[in-house]
């Protein structure tokens, strides 16, 4: 457990502040000793600073006590960052509350205490926004080799149950070392409501995305050679179809901003759990429903790969 129960990056005592209790040499007294130390000492008042005193909040407690029994008061020293009963409990029995404001707006105190919490999502988010473009897609680098899969003694339900593996092992890697950085250089521990629903939430968004990218890659493929993109004029079919999929991609990814702000308004930590949950096994359920009707689709689009794909 830190002794501070918020990282901060400013701390004035952060050489004690940001270890553990264990790696302090301390000993230990009991309060009914803190309190006939301040009585031997003439000292008329016990403080409970440089680290914060929720931290200890039942030894805080028990020491007040003792030294209001023995004519010592007790002021605390604290960040202010604590529910209401811890407040009314601890500091009910305090003499005096100091509290050291870190900022004058809810904003930027929201900044300061959320950002390991929010920098997960965040930071996978970035990963998926490069890494699902290329869903919608998955037939355009094979050009005329596509032939191959309409003649071959193969399902093509295979071939894009394939393409789709070697996609998801890609963003699965990408994504897991994200989460293992983010979780190794936090400052604080990640919530464990913060992990379970972003993990869900990119189990929706990916499912979403492969879903509807498969299924546009199968009724809009285009050909493209690696590397010469930049040199290709799109049509303004292309270029709303691109629109499209950027607008899939980004309103997939944006929709944990609204779930978040509400989480954090009305104070509901598991409330995106509720949400990307049943989002997530509908995402799934969409993508297994498209996968059931990959053959039929791609018989009917044969033409559409033979113009779009086999041209020169």
């Amino acid at each position: 457990m830190p002794i501070t129960s918020v990282s901060y990056t400013h701390l004035q005592n952060w050489d004690i502040s940001q270890v553990r209790p264990e790696q302090i040499p301390a000993d230990y007294a009991p309060p009914q000793r803190v309190a006939e130390l301040a009585k031997q000492y003439s000292c008329p008042t016990i403080a409970y600073t440089y680290s914060e005193p929720v931290i200890f909040a039942e030894f805080l407690m028990d020491v007040a006590d003792a030294g209001h029994e023995a004519g010592i008061r007790s002021v605390a020293v604290s960040n202010g960052y604590m529910q209401d009963e811890a407040l009314k409990a601890a500091y009910g029995k305090m003499d005096a509350v100091k509290i050291d404001l870190k900022a004058f707006t809810e904003s930027y105190y929201s900044c300061l205490l959320y950002t390991s919490k929010y920098f997960l999502p965040s930071a996978i988010a970035y990963v998926l926004f490069a890494a699902l473009s290329s869903l919608y897609n998955i037939f355009g680098a094979d050009g005329r080799g596509v032939q191959v899969y309409l003649l071959a003694p193969v399902r093509m339900l295979d071939v894009v149950l394939a393409k789709n593996l070697m996609s998801l092992a890609i963003i699965a890697t990408q994504v897991g070392l994200t989460w293992v950085i983010i979780c190794v250089l936090a400052r604080a521990p990640v919530p464990a409501a913060m992990q379970i629903s972003t993990a869900l939430w990119t189990v929706f968004v990916v499912a979403m995305n492969l879903a509807i990218g498969t299924m546009r890659s199968i009724q809009a493929p285009r050909h493209f050679v690696p590397g010469q993109g930049r040199h290709l004029r799109a049509s303004p079919t292309n270029r709303s179809s691109a629109l499209l999929v950027f607008a899939v991609l980004f309103g997939s990814i944006l929709l944990q901003v609204p779930v978040a702000i509400a989480s954090s308004y009305f104070r509901l930590p598991w409330l995106a759990l509720w949400v990307f949950g049943p989002l997530a096994v509908a995402a799934v359920s969409a993508y297994a429903l498209m996968l059931s009707s990959a053959e039929r689709l791609i018989l009917a689009n044969r033409d559409v790969f033979a113009e779009e794909l086999c041209k020169a």
